[in-house]
């Protein structure tokens, strides 16, 4: 009895494994920030007859209310592997989830305050007294308590504010799906100044602190503007495709154990705190910034902190920065941080 191509294509279908979770690192496409339940049936070509629950970006920690800003992304685990015959689908999903709030950040030990520029420049500082932002950064780059390397000194004292909850890592990643520059180049490096696009300012919409107040009340049309499925033009929209595709991103992927079942998930800011580790990359960003470990392209402080044997991601990977699939057999559950949250990363800033 002849084989059909029908049979063929069932039989081709059953071998492919659409369960599969990843751990490493993976170059990945965004998709939607915040897509509704239609929008997911719609991306991940789901049939009408799917009942898809209606997301929930809100989220209440420690009595704290939280909007969740979630990136949906997709990857091709069969392109990554270099797969000459497919074994997975040719769509996988992951949510890089980011916790905002209008609350001002204030380290709980330092008792230092997050601020930020309009170069995307941040760093922490500790406010004293009445007198504004302005004039202490001001006072500060005159004076010796903070050391000539501290990132602080290189901000803009007219454009600085204080940073809130989630808003660095938001801007972080929007950085990082564009061809953008987040290092603002200095008169005294010339070397830096022909290195990526630099432009005199980045924000979302005119006034970034209102911009962000609503996307902290589940507005999230300014970061939808940016995908290339968007019909919306405006000007720089260009850094943030190539050839009319959305640019990818890098992202270290990782799986959750729970009830005997595995979970993709990755590794994000961590939960609702301020971004303390920078751990995406982009291929065209900054060399110098990155190291290179076998197929491995992370920035340097990520790297050193994702092979630290005391830090408790370690368990979600398999111990391996290079993408593969993972099992539960994978896993060393005596390292799982409990619930997936980490210990308050400004607990540990160096000072």
């Amino acid at each position: 009895m002849k084989s059909t191509k029908r049979s063929q294509d069932r039989a081709g279908k059953q071998s492919i494994n659409f369960q599969a979770k990843f751990g490493g690192n993976a170059l990945v496409t965004p998709v939607c920030f915040n897509p509704t339940a239609d929008q997911i049936k719609k991306i991940k070509k789901l049939p009408n007859s799917f009942d898809v629950n209606e997301p929930n970006y809100t989220r209440t920690i420690k009595e704290k209310d939280y909007t969740v800003i979630t990136l949906l992304c997709k990857y091709n685990p069969n392109e990554l592997l270099d797969l000459t015959e497919p074994k997975y689908s040719d769509e996988m999903f992951v949510n890089y989830d980011i916790m905002c709030s209008m609350e001002d950040v204030v380290g709980k030990t330092s008792g230092k305050t997050q601020i930020i520029d309009e170069h995307n420049q941040t760093g922490w500082i500790k406010l004293v007294g009445k007198k504004s932002l302005k004039d202490q950064l001001i006072a500060l780059k005159k004076g010796t308590e903070y050391n000539e390397f501290d990132p602080v000194r290189k901000m803009n004292p007219d454009t600085a504010r204080i940073a809130k909850v989630g808003e660095v890592a938001l801007y972080q990643l929007v950085f990082d799906m564009s061809s953008l520059d987040v290092h603002r180049p200095d008169k005294d490096e010339p070397d830096n100044l022909d290195k990526g696009t630099h432009l005199g300012e980045f924000k979302l919409g005119e006034n970034p602190l209102e911009t962000f107040e609503h996307i902290c009340k589940g507005e999230v049309s300014s970061l939808n503007m940016l995908m290339a499925t968007n019909p919306q033009d405006f000007e720089g929209k260009e850094f943030f495709t190539t050839k009319g595709k959305q640019n990818k991103i890098g992202m270290f992927l990782g799986v959750t154990e729970y009830n005997d079942k595995i979970y993709q998930t990755v590794l994000t800011s961590p939960t609702f705190l301020s971004i303390s580790k920078h751990n995406t990359y982009r291929p065209h960003d900054r060399m110098n910034d990155y190291d290179t470990h076998g197929e491995s392209q992370l920035p340097k402080e990520a790297y050193e902190t994702l092979i630290d044997e005391e830090y408790p991601w370690n368990a979600y990977w398999g111990n391996t920065l290079t993408f593969k699939e993972i099992k539960t057999s994978d896993l060393e559950q005596d390292q799982m941080p409990e619930n997936g949250i980490e210990e308050d990363p400004t607990d540990d800033l160096p000072f």
